[in-house]
């Protein structure tokens, strides 16, 4: 029989096979055996993934209950202009109404403006909001008309949200004009909030407004060198033109903008080569001073056309030359009244203006220009028909009211 010699914390035991183990002898050896075999085995704590439980109540009383924990995404706090610091206080409905009208305003009020390619940097409108008082009230008010317009009320003037920023607008920009330092009237901010009193004086039909604030413009840009000064920045002095060709329009004046000495001196059409020149039967022996504003309408409406079809852009300075030097030339000629020459001149002068200077979705007023078309209609005698329907479709689309129809 084995017998165990106590060696310290182990007995060691004798056994040499021929003889039984005891029950006692033979417990010792399984659990010396045993020894480091559980440890291998042991488990180990599940990994959870962020925002699961992180454990399990465990078994042993003992160590402590570990109760589930998840990490919930926060409920969002202010909005995301809440970081913009303004130079004026504004409410935050203000200035997504200005987001929102600078997303579609450009195609709501020049339909043109697809086909043309901005300069990013010349179209920037939301850093002045940050630094520029009189900007950022001119934005919102503007914003703000335009919806109205658009929904069809016709109380703009009288709305609180709009009176209230346009308030604002003209004592910041009196102040400006009255007290501040020479170079920030010049500036384009400056410029950009006297245009937006402009179109709004239009819209609501404060037209002798209108003409102050343009002619008050007109100063601004002579005193800072004028029109040569916007080449780096031509999609502000083509708003400014669109402005003036439609106020002169309606009150029936010459342009504000331009007086007859630059008049005189507007260079060539801007070439379109490759698209046909040629005039209709219907203009045989037509005046020679419509026969190049007629010209260059077509070769620019079918590069618009071919533009369109390629999703592609034409520079702002070919609309800029084309505008110009079409409707200006048009604008200050006129021939006998009744005579074809005349009548020819009003109806390109109107598809102009419905290609350069109608808003998309807002019919504005030209009162003068309408009335001296419907009474050139009136007078006319013995022109072709085809002619005749041109006449009225194209008055009819682009300055003929309900009334006048």
């Amino acid at each position: 029989m084995p017998t165990p010699k106590d060696s310290g914390e182990n007995p060691f035991i004798v056994f040499t096979g021929a003889q039984d183990i005891d029950p006692k002898t033979r417990k010792l050896i399984r659990s010396h055996v045993m020894l480091g075999k559980n440890i291998a085995t042991k488990k180990h704590p599940t990994k959870h993934r962020r925002g699961t439980a992180c454990g399990k109540d465990s078994t042993d009383p003992s160590e402590p209950s570990m109760k589930p924990c998840c990490f919930p995404i926060p409920r969002k706090v202010g909005s995301d202009l809440s970081f913009a610091r303004f130079p004026d206080s504004i409410e935050a409905s203000s200035v997504v109404d200005i987001i929102q009208f600078n997303s579609i305003s450009k195609m709501a009020m020049f339909p043109l403006a697809n086909c043309i390619f901005f300069n990013k940097k010349h179209t920037a409108w939301f850093d002045p909001l940050t630094s520029d008082a009189a900007y950022l009230h001119a934005m919102a008010f503007g914003a703000q008309a335009f919806f109205s317009l658009v929904s069809g009320r016709s109380t703009i003037p009288y709305d609180q949200r709009i009176y209230l920023h346009f308030g604002n607008t003209l004592r910041l920009l009196r102040e400006r004009l009255l007290m501040g330092d020479e170079e920030i009237k010049l500036t384009n901010q400056t410029i950009f909030v006297i245009l937006t009193l402009t179109i709004y004086a239009r819209a609501v039909g404060d037209h002798e407004s209108a003409k102050h604030h343009l002619v008050g413009l007109c100063q601004i840009i002579k005193l800072r060198g004028g029109i040569a000064t916007f080449h780096d920045n031509p999609s502000i002095l083509i708003e400014i033109v669109r402005c003036d060709i439609g106020l002169a329009l309606h009150n029936g004046e010459q342009s504000y903008l331009f007086g007859q000495r630059y008049l005189n001196s507007l260079g060539p059409y801007p070439p379109a080569p490759g698209f046909e020149d040629d005039m209709p039967e219907v203009l045989e022996n037509i005046n020679h001073k419509i026969i190049g504003p007629w010209k260059s309408m077509k070769q620019f409406c079918s590069l618009i056309s071919l533009i369109s079809k390629a999703e592609g852009r034409i520079s702002p300075e070919t609309v800029l030359e084309t505008m110009t030097s079409v409707i200006y030339r048009i604008l200050n000629i006129s021939f006998e009244t009744g005579s074809k020459n005349e009548l020819v001149r009003l109806g390109l002068l109107a598809f102009a203006l419905n290609v350069f200077i109608q808003w998309r979705d807002i019919r504005q007023s030209y009162t003068q220009f309408s009335t001296a078309y419907l009474q050139e209609l009136a007078a006319m005698n013995g022109l072709e028909p085809r002619l005749v329907l041109w006449l009225l479709t194209i008055g009819s689309i682009s300055v003929f009211t309900e009334t006048d129809k």
